[in-house]
């Protein structure tokens, strides 16, 4: 009951910005297709916008990238909303833009959105996410961060890559 209130308040809470979410829920619930769908929404809609998607191992990543690229790849082929990824398209690192060449000189520009989505594992690094300036980092498979803190130490490092500026 209580929770039927909040969700009928005017102003929803917690969304002045600045407030982080952990789920935590059983396997095999569709939150790495959730997560892959909400980078996809922001690196569509919001220019210069940055997104990891992280996990302690290479595979876990790969496999969320993969979610990202299938729901990338569906809007490109299915809507107006197309991004070209001329400059960065990798299996671990993406970027909304194109290059533009000018006929005279010669020289290239790199123009469009310049959305990116990097994946990285942090197993050999829990300071994976450190000066990335991200939007959102996605950590998934968390449950399984190899020794016991990991995770912690991960998170607290993160955390102020997603606190910056305003």
């Amino acid at each position: 009951e209580k929770h039927v209130k909040l969700a009928m308040i005017n102003e929803p809470l917690w969304f002045d910005g600045g407030h982080h979410m952990l789920v935590t829920k059983a396997r095999r619930k569709g939150f790495s297709y959730k997560a892959a769908a909400i980078i996809v929404r922001e690196y569509n809609f919001f220019r210069n916008s940055n997104y990891l998607v992280t996990a302690y191992s290479e595979d876990y990543t790969s496999k969320t990238m993969a979610k990202v690229m299938d729901v990338i790849n569906f809007i490109n082929d299915n809507t107006a909303w197309y991004k070209r990824r001329q400059v960065k398209d990798r299996v671990d690192h993406i970027r909304a833009s194109y290059l533009i060449t000018d006929n005279d000189t010669g020289i290239s520009v790199e123009r469009g959105y310049k959305s990116e989505i990097i994946a990285k594992p942090f197993r050999d690094n829990v300071a994976v996410g450190r000066g990335g300036d991200y939007d959102i980092v996605a950590i998934d498979e968390a449950g399984s961060s190899g020794k016991p803190g990991t995770l912690k130490k991960v998170i607290q490092i993160t955390k102020d890559t997603l606190e910056d500026g305003d």
